[in-house]
């Protein structure tokens, strides 16, 4: 893995610095878990930001990508020398005539864009009517249905639709591991 400021023998000089496009504490969490996974203990510094995703609350299919690295590059400007700036998107995508709730992770350095996604579940179709009609967002919806405030903040729309087995914080670990493959392996991209 490319790092920016090393010694002539390429060892690190200082913890790497990442910054997140987001201060919500799932995203907080599933982050640091997939860093510490790929880093190590005491080997980063994490800083949260809220910069704009440039596309509506609950995006359909292609902005969702679009929005995780638009959060990628805005957070990464606003930490100011940060190694890495990291973007998490969810969204809804269309596929075989259902609707799957996917997150999106982009890595950014300041040059070089990577992208990894999280495991999908099926939104039940009433649920995504709902969000049309509404133009709402999952986690309000679901906020609703379970009577949760803030479900997004807390295990997301998937811990409730899945009756507790999964986790946003797990989609989202999910997602930053799989944008830091191609960094992992950079000669094979």
């Amino acid at each position: 893995m490319y790092f920016r400021k090393t010694d002539r023998s390429g060892h690190r000089l200082s913890k790497l610095s990442i910054s997140l496009g987001s201060k919500n504490p799932s995203k907080i969490n599933g982050t640091k878990k997939a860093l510490l996974r790929i880093f190590g203990k005491n080997l980063f510094s994490l800083r949260a930001f809220s910069p704009s995703s440039g596309i509506p609350s609950q995006p359909f299919g292609r902005k969702t990508i679009s929005g995780a690295i638009n959060r990628a590059k805005n957070s990464y400007k606003k930490a100011k020398n940060a190694d890495f700036g990291i973007g998490l998107e969810s969204g809804l995508f269309s596929l075989a005539g259902r609707h799957c709730d996917i997150l999106f992770c982009a890595v950014y350095d300041g040059q070089h864009i990577t992208i990894g996604n999280s495991m999908g579940f099926e939104v039940p179709h009433g649920i995504v009517e709902e969000i049309k009609v509404e133009k709402s967002e999952l986690g309000h919806v679901v906020s609703r249905m379970a009577g949760v405030k803030g479900i997004g903040k807390k295990g997301g729309a998937i811990h409730y639709l899945s009756g507790g087995l999964l986790s946003r914080e797990q989609m989202i670990e999910q997602a930053v591991l799989c944008a830091f493959i191609p960094r992992i392996h950079r000669a094979l991209h």
